[in-house]
């Protein structure tokens, strides 16, 4: 994924790195989806 700043900057970032070590629970995985599929920028 690819992030651009407003300071011109581009941030990329390795979703499957940075998420690997993620502990989830069906509740925190529901919360997660939400947010994904609602407001994905906030």
């Amino acid at each position: 994924m690819w992030i651009a700043t407003a300071a011109g900057y581009l941030l990329r970032i390795d979703c499957w790195e940075a998420e690997k070590e993620l502990k989830t629970t069906p509740s925190s995985e529901c919360a997660l989806n939400v947010l994904a599929i609602n407001d994905p920028l906030d």
